[in-house]
């Protein structure tokens, strides 16, 4: 379900999301955190609630910018933060 909005393109939440391959964890509390935002993206989809992709650029720099403190951008550096502001930064309700 994709259409073409200036320059967005739209996305069904579910669709979006069912493309996504969980990635393990060591983490006792990802499965439960996993299947809450599945959760939210099927009663969005549901309501016809919609996600836009965005072709923005700079958006892990943006976001190490942010930082409050110096000390705070050094945890912001890890891969996996870095990997989910590439994979998800361009999503915009």
């Amino acid at each position: 379900m994709n259409e073409q909005t200036s320059g967005q393109q739209a996305v069904a939440v579910t669709s979006g999301i069912g493309r996504v391959k969980p990635v393990p964890s060591d983490d006792p509390h990802y499965d439960a955190f996993l299947a809450q935002v599945s959760g939210r993206g099927q009663a969005s989809d549901a309501a016809g609630r919609r996600l836009f992709t965005t072709d923005a650029e700079g958006l892990w720099e943006a976001y190490l910018e942010g930082s409050p403190s110096d000390e705070e951008k050094k945890h912001r550096t890890c891969h996996a933060c870095k990997s989910f502001i590439e994979r998800f930064g361009g999503l915009s309700p």
